[in-house]
């Protein structure tokens, strides 16, 4: 099977967290799968990013190979870092035809701490016609920067990433997260209880 893994952070052992893409990429080319990373090149989260000259490189780290979109830098959780995420998706969805034909993926993983991965994974799924889409929550969002920073559910960052939870609760094939309450919010917004794995 072919897995597409969509981690905007997605990192390694050199490069510091987000370490679950790379470990479950591991696990999985042990069990004869083959797999294919696609994450920023910079990432607040790494102590090291990778050198990447162009958009879309390809790479081998420990003998999982990671494809790299060309972002910007930012600190903190600064406007500057929105914009990745725009930029990041924005590339994402443009190449999305181009993906789907060089790797030909049987499952599309949208992971991103951030909902809207959602839409380029949909597109290469549409594009495929046969790959199953997951969708993989780290954070609650919008829910997290509402409720634990205060921002307005009116504010356009918070009602962008309102579209791409309602968008993925929708049209996702499956759900999967770490958190078990997280079934009845997400039901609330969309999604069939029986998509849900926790």
């Amino acid at each position: 099977m072919n897995i597409l893994y969509i981690d905007h952070y997605a990192g390694s052992l050199s490069m510091g967290m987000e370490f679950r893409p790379y470990y479950f990429a591991q696990e999985w080319q042990k069990l004869g799968h083959k797999v294919r990373i696609i994450g920023a090149s910079f990432s607040h989260l790494r102590k090291q990013n990778p050198q990447v000259s162009h958009d879309f490189e390809l790479q081998i780290i420990d003998g999982v190979e990671f494809q790299w979109i060309k972002t910007r830098t930012y600190k903190g959780n600064s406007v500057a870092r929105a914009i990745t995420m725009a930029e990041f998706c924005g590339k994402l969805y443009k190449e999305a035809n181009s993906i789907v034909q060089d790797f030909h993926p049987d499952t599309i993983i949208s992971s991103s701490t951030y909902p809207l991965d959602t839409f380029p994974a949909q597109r290469m799924k549409k594009i495929s016609q046969n790959a199953q889409l997951i969708h993989e929550i780290h954070d609650m969002w919008p829910l997290t920067p509402v409720e634990m920073y205060g921002m307005s559910p009116k504010h356009p960052f918070v009602m962008a990433m309102q579209w791409g939870e309602n968008s993925f609760c929708k049209h996702s094939d499956k759900v999967v997260s770490v958190l078990p309450d997280a079934c009845d919010y997400l039901v609330a917004h969309g999604m069939k209880r029986e998509k849900f794995y926790y």
